[in-house]
């Protein structure tokens, strides 16, 4: 039996507080205490956790393991608390996973002197392995430090996790977190809000986006399976709103049609709300699909919209047409569901014109809510790629990136540019937001959402 600990660090930007726990900690600890460990999570910013009182929890918890969660936004918290551990006790084993370390590869060891295991793509194996004590040479989806002479090694990845192995995977462990301690993702329906992954992976090619830990293959996991982890959340853990946070509930309409049916069947319609995230495609969307979708209490849907200027959807392999951002919004608001468009400014291709052709399409949807983005270089990215060919890539220093970082440039724009533009198309979005005056009043209240850099 060994003590783990397992953290989300802050992030390189302020906030306010904690939307969800760590879908990947709360896994990871639910599969470690059943293999008979004692675990204790840390989400530094819901916990209200800085470095001195993190190095207080290493002094109760005397960890042989510390496991970190590392997006590009938590990188420089990440080197500073994994620099911590080996000062406290060089014997204990470090391991980061997440989109950073598997889109960096080597280069994340190179930059985290502190870590020892760096997972890529999906890590449950990997963590629970080291757990078990087994060799790093024979892990599996890892980079590794020798513990001996400190060279570098390299695993091949295993097997993606097919949805039967999805569906075989632990529900969450409600005592590994102090569940009061969430906000939920705003605009909130009811609370408490909890999210559910209900698939992992995207067959979608946006240049944006990075896919360093699920991949382009979509695996599934069975409606039964969801509907026990919803149920769970209800009873147990007094959840009152449920946001799939699959990147496409309607990649399959299928599977989504049959799990609405079950949430409809089991009562969970008058129990609870949902909100999803659809594309926009006329191929898999249709006012059939809508309907369906709001007699199984979902309330809100996201729209990744991205760009109004048809050719630059285009040029980031979004796979959609304008024409169909304006159908789907036609139809989603004919029946009454709530709406949030988002946006993206400063992608190769971006200029003026663009960016009003944005800002147009914009007012013509008239979502619930909304708002405008700046495009960030995240590592192994096409989008990344492209800039850093074209010489606009203007930083690759990870520990300043935030909400509020324009790290690039276009050949019309310059990063000063682009930041204005997009403080000036939030104003305006965050004007149209007046039309609801309740959600306004909580977005002015809400600390995270004023530190955006709106």
């Amino acid at each position: 039996m060994k003590n783990i600990l397992l953290v989300s660090p802050s992030r390189n930007y302020p906030m306010g507080n904690e939307m969800y726990p760590s879908g990947a900690l709360l896994l990871l600890g639910t599969m470690l205490r059943k293999q008979g460990h004692n675990v204790k999570v840390v989400h530094m910013v819901a916990d209200k956790v800085d470095r001195l009182g993190f190095y207080g929890i290493l002094r109760d918890v005397r960890p042989d393991i510390v496991g970190f969660t590392v997006s590009t936004y938590q990188t420089r918290m990440t080197g500073l608390l994994s620099m911590d551990v080996k000062r406290y006790n060089t014997d204990i084993i470090t391991v980061a996973g997440g989109s950073h370390p598997s889109a960096l590869g080597l280069d994340f060891l190179l930059s985290f002197p502190g870590i020892d295991v760096s997972v890529y793509g999906e890590g449950e194996g990997a963590l629970t392995d080291i757990a078990r004590g087994v060799p790093f040479r024979n892990l599996k989806g890892v980079h590794y430090r020798h513990r001996r002479g400190g060279t570098l090694g390299t695993n091949a990845p295993p097997p993606l996790l097919t949805g039967e192995a999805l569906d075989a995977l632990p529900l969450p462990d409600k005592t590994l977190i102090d569940f009061k301690q969430y906000s939920g993702l705003f605009p909130v329906g009811k609370r408490p809000c909890m999210f559910v992954m209900s698939s992992r992976g995207c067959p979608y090619q946006c240049s944006f986006c990075s896919k360093s830990v699920y991949g382009n293959t979509l695996r599934l996991r069975s409606p039964e399976g969801i509907m026990e982890e919803v149920e769970l959340l209800y009873r147990d853990w007094g959840v009152r709103e449920i946001h799939f946070g699959d990147d496409t509930f309607n990649a399959n309409r299928e599977w989504a049609n049959e799990l609405l049916d079950l949430v409809i069947k089991r009562g969970f319609r008058k129990k609870l709300v949902f909100r999803v995230a659809l594309r926009v495609n006329e191929k898999i969307l249709d006012m059939d699909l809508l309907r369906h979708l709001k007699a199984a209490g979902v309330w809100f849907i996201y729209y990744g919209v991205e760009n109004g200027d048809q050719d630059m959807l285009d040029r980031m392999h979004k796979g959609i047409t304008v024409a169909e951002v304006e159908r789907a919004f036609r139809l989603t608001h004919s029946i009454g569901l709530k709406t949030e468009a988002f946006f993206i400014i400063g992608l190769p291709g971006e200029t003026r014109e663009t960016i009003q052709a944005s800002r147009d399409l914009y007012k013509r949807l008239r979502p619930f809510w909304g708002g405008f983005s700046r495009a960030l270089p995240f590592p192994g990215t096409a989008f990344t790629a492209e800039a850093e060919r074209d010489g606009n890539l203007l930083s690759k220093d990870y520990d300043t990136f935030g909400p509020g970082t324009m790290a690039v440039r276009t050949d019309a724009l310059t990063a000063a540019e682009l930041d204005w533009e997009v403080v000036s198309a939030n104003r305006m979005a965050d004007f149209d937001k007046m039309k609801h005056p309740k959600q306004m009043a909580f977005a002015i209240k809400d600390k995270t959402y004023r530190r955006l850099g709106r």
